[in-house]
């Protein structure tokens, strides 16, 4: 694990070598990004190659998960909550789930990997009034 800070457009071109190097089998962008240059953060994680996109954010595999296309790489944290949800021996399939949160990240995936797996899923969220009642 190894800090990097360089501007913009080296990120772009580190992205680009190490989604080259087969001895790079998967890339993680920390997010948020710090920096104090205006980085575009989706451009940055479409550069990064869809075969090794750790977090699931390039635009190609979040339109996998979303349309359940869960061959490739799914994102690594909301595929860990559902195998702690499956080893904890609860049934996913018609059961009902509340995620709490939207992000990229965690959030979306999460409701969407439950979806697929044939839960009622309800997104809950800062706008979400009522939520004592769900």
């Amino acid at each position: 694990f190894k800090l990097i800070f360089i501007p913009s457009s080296q990120l772009l071109l580190k992205i680009r070598k190490l989604n080259e190097d087969p001895s790079i089998h998967g890339i993680i962008v920390q997010m948020p990004l710090d920096s104090d240059n205006n980085i575009n953060s989706h451009l940055v994680t479409d550069t990064v190659s869809p075969d090794k996109d750790v977090d699931g954010l390039n635009t190609v595999n979040e339109g996998r998960v979303a349309v359940g296309d869960l061959e490739g790489f799914v994102p690594c944290t909301p595929n860990g909550v559902m195998e702690l949800i499956k080893r904890s021996g609860v049934e996913i399939a018609g059961s009902n789930a509340v995620v709490l949160g939207r992000s990229k990240i965690v959030g979306t995936p999460a409701s969407e990997l439950l979806k697929w797996h044939h839960a009622t899923v309800t997104i809950c969220h800062s706008k979400t009034k009522n939520l004592s009642q769900l």
